[in-house]
């Protein structure tokens, strides 16, 4: 219930090289129009630029992790695992994450190198459906059955005999059942090995049986075909620390302010436009509770390193047109650039600029406050 930075969709592939995002692909496999480089998904999913990382942290799973780092100054991310629960991660147990939601915002700030993955340990799991929950079988290698029986056995070197030591068992001493004689010495006249198995159906004697692996929902594999998984713990890179504090910014009160105006409110809002496509805005308001309408209001944040250009209030525009939106504020840090303010102010966009993130909120409820009285006075609220 916070905020996003770039309206960046979590599925865009961008080129490994230029970044650029005009690619086209077949089949895992993609070419850039603008610089020709071709590359793989893999390729494409192994980091993420600074901007792109300021555009995930507006996911709400992105933003709870975040604030959790941030409040509790956590420095390292601990996995556990139960065959109950899976994976899970107990220092995010009160973030109301699900384990699949929690590793996945794990995933995302490790690609940003906000956090460093390290391998704590792996698992086996199904091969066809990923379950962790596995038994394992002893079958026999010879004719495949599973009737099989574990033991230690004695091999009376005189005659051959090899059987389990229970069989060699006659009154109190080793006799051989095949010659009758009694064994005398360990290594003289008999040889003993231990955790032998034997097919029940086929007669075999196996020193290692096969392994059969079954899953809980009736899978049946060999070992080979198990899919090895690493489990990671998370460490926050130090270097990190200030973009954290930069990504954490709280606009709650923002969202106060408008229900206190009589304003519903969505955070974030995902709206379809006239397109058909869907777009997403950090805060929207409406004055009804139709959230499928346009809203009156919406909310966009945008942090850099420095001035913004008009591309973002381009982008915004044009996500403003589709869906209908009546007023529009844009708050930057540090500024806009002249033509992007420019722009703005052609396009009726209210803009808040500033590096102070309390002035940002301050400023952006004036704002509200502001349209509410003009909406008012022009009798449309």
């Amino acid at each position: 219930m916070l905020w996003r930075i770039r309206g960046m969709s979590a599925d865009v592939i961008k080129c490994v090289k230029c970044r650029g995002s005009n690619v086209v692909g077949y089949r895992g496999t993609y070419e850039c129009m603008d610089c020709g480089h071709v590359f793989t998904l893999s390729e494409s999913s192994k980091s993420l630029s600074i901007e792109e990382v300021k555009a995930y942290a507006g996911r709400i799973y992105i933003q709870k992790l975040l604030h959790k780092i941030k409040d509790e100054n956590l420095d390292v991310i601990e996995s556990e695992f139960t065959h109950a629960e899976g994976i899970k991660y107990p220092a995010l147990k009160d973030t109301g994450l699900s384990p699949q939601a929690a590793e996945s915002a794990l995933e995302d700030l490790s690609r940003s190198e906000i956090l460093v993955k390290e391998v704590s340990g792996n698992i086996a799991t199904c091969p066809v459906c990923n379950s962790h929950r596995l038994s394992m079988h002893s079958v026999c290698p010879v004719c495949g059955s599973f009737n099989l029986k574990k033991g230690q056995v004695l091999e009376h070197l005189t005659c051959g005999y090899v059987g389990f030591e229970k069989d060699f068992q006659r009154n109190g001493q080793l006799t051989c059942p095949k010659c009758r004689k009694s064994l005398k010495a360990l290594g003289v006249d008999y040889k003993r090995q231990k955790n032998v198995y034997r097919c029940l159906d086929c007669g075999s004697l196996l020193p290692f049986p096969d392994r059969r692996y079954s899953c809980e929902n009736n899978h049946i594999f060999k070992e080979e075909e198990l899919i090895l998984k690493n489990i990671y713990r998370y460490r926050v890179n130090p270097s990190s620390r200030s973009l954290i504090e930069q990504l954490t910014m709280d606009l709650r009160p923002i969202i106060v302010e408008g229900v206190k105006l009589g304003l519903h409110v969505r955070s974030p809002a995902i709206v379809k436009g006239k397109s058909g496509v869907e777009h997403e805005f950090l805060i929207a308001f409406w004055k009804g509770v139709r959230y499928t309408d346009s809203p009156d209001i919406i909310v966009e944040i945008s942090l850099s390193d420095e001035p913004v250009d008009e591309m973002m209030v381009l982008a915004l525009y044009a996500k403003i047109i589709d869906v209908g939106v009546k007023k529009a504020i844009l708050a930057v840090t540090p500024e806009l650039n002249e033509n992007a303010r420019k722009l703005a102010r052609i396009y009726g966009i209210e803009v808040v600029e500033s590096r102070d993130f309390d002035k940002i909120t301050d400023d952006i409820k004036k704002n509200l406050q502001h349209i509410i009285e003009t909406l008012k006075l022009s009798g449309t609220y």
